[in-house]
Parts: C-alpha cells; sequence; structure tokens
C-alpha cells in the first residue's frame, strides 16, 4: 500500500536492532493514509510457517504432558505497535513498549485462551512464566504484561489455542514481515 519510486531491501544481520526497526517503522507510520506499521515474524493466515514457532513454557502450579519437560506453545515475535495493526484488541494490560529491552526483565503477552488455560482462577496480567528454548532448554523468567484476544493464526477454521506473543525488541528474530493498517 505504499507508493514509492525506487525499490529498496533491507537485510540487517538482526531485526531485533533497535536503529533498524525503529526507523523502518518510523518512515512507515509516516507514510499517508498509515494508520499502524508493526514488524512480525510470521504474518498470520500464512501457513508457510505454520501460524508461529514452538515456544517451551513452564507455568508455575501446570504439569506438562507425561514424557515432555515442558508445555510448547506456539509463539510469534513482534514490534510494539502489532495489535494496533493488527486490530487485536488487548483485552487486559499493555502492549510492547520502549521500557522492554534486551537485558530487562523479559514480558510475554497471551491471548485470551492461555489465560483461561494457565489461569482458570483469574487475570493472567502480572503472572510469572519461564520462557525454556526447546533446543538448548535455557530457560529465562518472564512476567506476562497483557492478554490479547484470540484471533486466527494459521486458518480461518481453526479453534483457539494458546498463544503467546514475544517483543522483537527482546528477541533474536531473522526474517521479519512488515505489516500495516491504512485507510484511503
Amino acid at each position: 500500500f505504499f507508493k514509492q519510486k525506487t525499490a529498496y531491501e533491507i537485510r540487517p544481520r538482526d531485526w531485533s536492532s533497535d536503529v533498524c526497526s525503529s526507523d523502518l517503522l518510523t518512515r512507515a507510520r509516516q507514510q499517508p493514509g498509515v494508520d499502524a506499521a508493526a514488524l512480525v515474524s510470521h504474518v498470520p493466515l500464512n501457513n508457510i510457517y505454520g501460524g508461529g514457532a514452538q515456544q517451551g513454557v513452564n507455568v508455575p502450579g501446570i504439569t506438562p504432558k507425561p514424557g515432555q519437560t515442558m508445555l510448547k506453545v506456539t509463539r510469534n515475535i513482534v514490534s510494539s505497535g502489532y495489535f494496533s495493526a493488527m486490530s487485536l484488541p488487548l483485552v487486559s494490560g499493555r502492549d510492547f513498549d520502549g521500557t522492554d529491552v534486551r537485558g530487562g526483565r523479559r514480558v510475554v503477552i497471551v491471548n485470551e485462551t492461555f489465560a483461561h488455560t494457565y489461569f482458570p482462577d483469574g487475570d493472567a496480567t502480572g503472572r510469572a512464566i519461564d520462557l525454556i528454548d526447546i533446543t538448548t532448554n535455557a530457560r529465562a523468567p518472564g512476567t506476562i504484561i497483557g492478554v490479547a484476544r484470540d484471533a486466527h493464526y494459521l486458518s480461518l477454521k481453526e479453534s483457539p489455542k494458546p498463544y503467546l506473543y514475544l517483543p522483537l525488541s527482546q528477541e533474536r528474530a531473522g526474517e521479519m514481515t512488515q505489516i500495516g493498517r491504512a485507510h484511503v
């Protein structure tokens, strides 16, 4: 939806570079008619990547299935502004922002199904979980800062499933896609 006289390609080694992602998003958000823009590792309803990647999680009080050492849920890496660009409301908590930096306390936004499945006694916002790398088993403590409305990730026919979002500002991400919401 952007009109441009010259095409260019950006291939940074690390999309979580604040300079790269911030500059790209600033330029996109300044375009006439653009209401919101964000970067995302897995575009919803694009079945090339199955709606997201697998993320290991430990939720206090929840035991993984027999034979498993962790819960596995689907996750997406997104920049700030993703929920606005997708018109996906947060039902509680806050969006990712400039305080969510690499080296700081890890933060996560979960969907309603994740919140209801693993925290049936109340709001998941403010709750602690462990994020686990499924290849190395490295653990990092995290805090749920928000709950997003359920969405379709792989198919319009899928039933809601637990899903979580990690901030680009705290993650190393390879290929990212710029998304936007605009008016004419």
